[in-house]
C-alpha cells in the first residue's frame, strides 16, 4: 500500500554550520625549537607538539606534577611556557627514563 504523503525530492536543508567548510586542525611548526633562546615563550599547543602529548594532558601535568614548568599568564586568553624551563624538565625526564621501572625477568631454560 502506498502512502499518501509525497516524497521529498530535494535534499534536506543544511544548517549554516554544516555548509561552511571545515578547517583542518593545525599543529604548530616546532622544527625550530632547538634554536629558540631559553628566554623564549611558547604556547601550550607548541609545547604539546614538542612533548608529543595532548593539550589536556599537559594541563593535567601543570596541576599534578610539581616539577612541570609553571605557565606564564600574559592575559586572560594568552598563556605561555618558558623554553628554558621546558628544556630542563624534558632533560630531567629523559634522564629518569633511562633507569628501568621494572625488574627484568630472569632468563632461564625452557619456555618460548
Amino acid at each position: 500500500m502506498k502512502s499518501s504523503v509525497p516524497r521529498r525530492l530535494a535534499a534536506p536543508i543544511k544548517s549554516a554550520a554544516e555548509t561552511q567548510p571545515q578547517s583542518p586542525k593545525r599543529t604548530p611548526n616546532v622544527s625550530h625549537f632547538d634554536t629558540l633562546p631559553n628566554a623564549a615563550l611558547i604556547s601550550i599547543k607548541a609545547l604539546a607538539a614538542v612533548n608529543g602529548q595532548g593539550v589536556s594532558t599537559l594541563w593535567r601535568h601543570c596541576k599534578e606534577d610539581p616539577e612541570f614548568p609553571r605557565p606564564i599568564r600574559l592575559s586572560a586568553g594568552c598563556t605561555r611556557f618558558n623554553v628554558g624551563e621546558i628544556r630542563a624538565y624534558l632533560e630531567k625526564k629523559a634522564a629518569a627514563s633511562g633507569t628501568p621501572r621494572h625488574r627484568a625477568r630472569p632468563t632461564g631454560e625452557g619456555g618460548a
